[in-house]
């Protein structure tokens, strides 16, 4: 149940996020594409994945001596159940990922990363090298950002 006042900060807050996220009247004709520039200079669906990058809990992850440490916070909302929202994911045997943004974006991704370190394995019955790994996951994003009818990522 909502009182009043959580319910005009949760209204203002929206209309704040709304207000910051529109472009222009005259920009609006720019922003259903991931590939096309405004007059400005702008590519609206990158600066709305950023955006949603820019709202999201932290996450981080440090290499010492002795092996490395992720951690990622998660907010606690009331519509979603915090047991599903995977920050910290393990891709393959040898490569983990700690992940921000939005969890629907980053768990997309997360199954695709799985499904080609999956390939790799069964075709060459080996690890997929990071190497490899890392210029699957590059080509992964840069097709989302440069095809049409997808946006770009939001982690």
């Amino acid at each position: 149940v909502l009182n009043m006042k959580s319910f005009f900060h949760f209204i203002t807050a929206h209309l704040l996020f709304l207000s910051q996220a529109k472009p222009s009247a005259h920009d609006q004709s720019y922003d259903r594409s991931a590939s096309v520039f405004s007059p400005k200079g702008n590519i609206y669906q990158v600066n709305y994945a950023r955006m949603a990058v820019g709202k999201s809990m932290t996450s981080v992850g440090v290499k010492c001596k002795d092996g490395i440490v992720f951690c990622g916070s998660k907010r606690k909302l009331k519509l979603k159940d915090p047991k599903f929202i995977e920050k910290i994911g393990k891709i393959d045997d040898h490569v983990v990922c700690v992940s921000s943004g939005l969890s629907a974006d980053c768990n997309q991704l997360l199954r695709e990363c799985r499904h080609r370190a999956l390939e790799h394995h069964l075709q060459f019955q080996e690890h997929i090298p990071i190497q490899t790994f890392i210029q699957s996951l590059s080509d992964i994003l840069q097709v989302y950002t440069q095809v049409g009818g997808v946006r770009p990522f939001g982690v």
